[in-house]
């Protein structure tokens, strides 16, 4: 049967052969996305907040990661900057989760990277650049027809 089958593309073997390994690996990069992605996204932000307290010497026994993750998630899903938010700070808290959303954000912005909480804070500043733009094209139009 593999006879018939090879006998049936032996004029087209070189197009079934690439065809082939194109599959193989594009399943492979299928399959090892997952990994690469969170090799290459680890440091930042799956151990980002993390590793900013261990530099700015916030104990986490006192300070815990998570109740520092959702003080900063809270105040980017109210659209509170970092500065805003260390201004605003009236508990010991409140206070450390300010310093470590500002060395996040500027470490964020160094590697021109965005957080899932980002993506829904400047999703709005992207509409706002939109009319920006809008108005832009209009006044090209304009000169254009001039000329």
């Amino acid at each position: 049967m593999l006879k018939r089958f090879l006998s049936y593309y032996k004029p087209q073997m070189g197009l079934f052969v690439a065809d082939t390994v194109c599959a193989l690996v594009l399943a492979a990069i299928d399959l090892a996305f997952p990994i690469i992605l969170r090799n290459l996204t680890g440091g930042l932000f799956t151990q980002g907040q993390a590793a900013i307290m261990q530099a700015l010497g916030i104990e986490q026994k006192q300070f815990p990661i998570n109740m520092i993750r959702s003080k900063i998630s809270s105040a980017k899903n109210a659209m509170i900057g970092p500065e805003d938010m260390l201004k605003s700070a009236d508990s010991p808290n409140d206070k450390k989760a300010a310093q470590v959303y500002l060395e996040l954000e500027r470490r964020l912005r160094a590697a021109n990277a965005m957080d899932f909480d980002d993506l829904l804070v400047r999703r709005v500043g992207a509409a706002e650049l939109n009319v920006i733009f809008d108005g832009v094209r209009e006044e090209v139009d304009v000169l254009s027809r001039r000329c």
